[in-house]
């Protein structure tokens, strides 16, 4: 693997890793179904309802977190709740994908060429 390569790996990695985005919704969804088997049925349905958004919480690679949190009185507590337990769930999903991404990163450290010719 070239130095070029394995620098643009690594910035596609972080690019993906930069920003953790947790949107929670309530409502509703109908679907109208036909057709002969379940990828036609669902490439034909369509689809007709009303959502409304709980929370949305953007938390940035360099500790930023930008979060909405309705106050819509219909949505209760046990939502906003639903709301944080993803945001934690995805906190911790992507503690464990950091993990990963930075020992892919000291493996691929190891098998880099410094050969300037090399793309």
């Amino acid at each position: 693997m070239s130095f070029a390569s394995a620098l643009k790996s690594i910035g596609n990695g972080i690019k993906d890793l930069s920003q953790l985005n947790v949107r929670t919704y309530t409502g509703n969804i109908d679907a109208q179904i036909s057709g002969e088997n379940a990828e036609e049925m669902l490439n034909l349905a369509r689809q007709n309802g009303q959502l409304k958004l709980v929370g949305l919480t953007t938390i940035n690679l360099d500790g930023d977190v930008n979060q909405f949190i309705s106050s819509d009185q219909e949505i209760n507590e046990k939502l906003h709740n639903a709301h944080q337990s993803a945001v934690q769930a995805s906190q911790r999903s992507r503690e464990v994908t950091f993990n990963l991404f930075a020992s892919a990163i000291r493996e691929a450290v190891g098998k880099i060429s410094i050969d300037p010719n090399q793309d």
